[in-house]
């Protein structure tokens, strides 16, 4: 699911969801250091650029970054669901 501003980021980069959706990490983490929601439309744009750029410079060290996230939290989601199942069959 895409949030509102990678679907910007796709129209002014002309990238895939997918990379919209890093490239606004990136621009929140590296470029912009916070929220996005105060840039007019002409820094939106520098900054959406500008993070573009960073993220194709440094892609290998970005998507492991990203795969590790995803990794923790899907781990988190089993960890969760094993607990809920123990709890389950614990209770009946």
């Amino acid at each position: 699911m895409s949030t509102y501003y990678a679907r910007q980021i796709e129209g002014v980069c002309g990238c895939s969801q997918q990379e919209a959706q890093h490239i606004e990490s990136v621009m929140r983490d590296d470029i912009v250091h916070g929220t996005l929601d105060w840039l007019d439309k002409k820094q939106f744009r520098a900054a959406a650029l500008r993070a573009q750029k960073l993220y194709r410079e440094e892609q290998a060290t970005y998507d492991a970054y990203f795969a590790g996230i995803r990794a923790f939290f899907q781990g988190k989601v089993r960890e969760g669901d094993q607990k809920a199942q123990a709890t389950a069959t614990a209770t009946r």
